[in-house]
């Protein structure tokens, strides 16, 4: 029902025919309404001008050794973790190891 009503809304008004799906949509569409296409090209205006400011050079990695130093945590060694669980992971020595005691007391 909803789309009986847009499609009388285009048939008042100038319209043209989609080229991918040939229905009618407005005169001055650049994209399909039905098919979601682009029909036209944009039109450019000669003061018309895209910026793309992109200097974002911070990294995860940057981030998380910020916050673990902010904490003053060190940086874990996961190959000594590792061996820790191997060797004493009954007794929950890795999670101390990493810093999460809580975790190890459990």
């Amino acid at each position: 029902m909803a789309e009986e009503k847009n499609n009388e809304n285009i048939s008042n008004e100038n319209t043209k025919f989609c080229k991918y799906c040939g229905e009618k949509i407005p005169e001055d569409a650049i994209i399909c309404v039905k098919c979601g296409r682009q029909v036209e090209e944009i039109k450019k205006s000669g003061n018309d001008q895209i910026i793309i400011n992109n200097n974002n050079n911070a990294t995860a990695a940057a981030s998380a050794s910020a916050v673990a130093s902010g904490l003053g945590m060190h940086a874990k060694n996961k190959w000594v973790a590792f061996f820790f669980f191997l060797l004493l992971g009954v007794f929950g020595i890795h999670k101390f190891y990493e810093g999460k005691a809580g975790m190890g007391i459990i």
